[in-house]
């Protein structure tokens, strides 16, 4: 309970070779279960940096109500390789999004326009 975010990076990075990068950040959570209702949840406790010093490095779990029946979330995010991704023009997505939507429109029209022409063709065919 008296363990440091800092501390439990450094027993991460013990176990997973992956989050020893410099730059990898680690969120933490807490996720408790609600005392008047069926169900969880979950609190923001603090973010440490691999390789660099933070604001949240020092606080305790005590410090923020951690308690025996909780859970400890982390969520690992790798450094960016390269620079970081374009801003598209759809809500942040890069181009490479934008161009698979755009081919996933493609299909759909092309498949609209197959299911179209068929209909034609069977109204044709039917006798009246």
């Amino acid at each position: 309970m008296d363990a440091t975010l800092k501390e439990l990076t450094s027993l991460v990075k013990e176990v997973n070779p992956e989050a020893r990068r410099k730059g990898t950040y680690f969120d933490f959570g807490i996720i408790f279960p609600t005392p008047r209702m069926p169900g969880y949840r979950s609190k923001e406790i603090g973010t440490t940096c691999s390789g660099q010093k933070g604001p949240d490095d020092g606080v305790t779990l005590a410090s923020k109500r951690f308690q025996i029946g909780d859970y400890l979330s982390i969520s690992i995010t790798a450094p960016q390789r390269g620079p970081p991704p374009r801003m598209g023009n759809r809500m942040g997505m890069d181009n490479r999004m934008d161009n698979r939507m755009d081919n996933r429109m493609d299909r759909m029209d092309y498949r609209m326009d197959n299911r179209m022409d068929r209909m034609d063709r069977m109204d044709r065919m039917r006798p009246f």
